[in-house]
């Protein structure tokens, strides 16, 4: 198998196949289903791993912007903060994969921090720099 095979559902699939036809148990493509109320679980389920790696996941690209729409990023804010109409269009537009992240470890009202630091999407992957101390919290 190729480094891009990956297991879905119990399926073998490979890197841009249509994994929705082969899954049988795809809960965020449920028809009228509300994104909006539980994005966390969602990206849970829809993690997937690597064939050759048991302890990797991620959720395949289609499938995370699926499931980051405007309303499923303004629900998990609003829980949090107030006034999220525009930081909703910034993360959509730029920084939806950290966002994914913050919210499947529960934090995502922590995308503020990110924004105003300038980190986007294109600065994926995060790579600590240890020669800086850390700063606390």
């Amino acid at each position: 198998m190729a480094d891009n095979d990956y297991l879905i559902s119990g399926w073998n699939t490979r890197d841009g196949d249509d994994a929705s036809r082969k899954s049988p148990s795809r809960p965020w493509e449920t028809p009228n289903r509300d994104l909006s109320q539980d994005l966390e679980n969602n990206l849970i389920d829809a993690c997937v791993r690597p064939l050759n790696d048991s302890t990797a996941q991620f959720v395949p690209q289609g499938t995370l912007r699926m499931l980051m729409t405007r309303e499923a990023i303004s629900a998990s804010l609003t829980q949090s903060l107030r006034d999220v109409h525009g930081l909703v269009e910034q993360i959509y537009d730029s920084c939806y994969k950290i966002f994914a992240v913050l919210v499947t470890m529960g934090f995502p009202s922590d995308i503020v921090n990110f924004i105003q630091e300038d980190i986007s999407d294109v600065d994926l992957p995060l790579i600590r720099d240890s020669t800086k101390p850390s700063r606390a919290r």
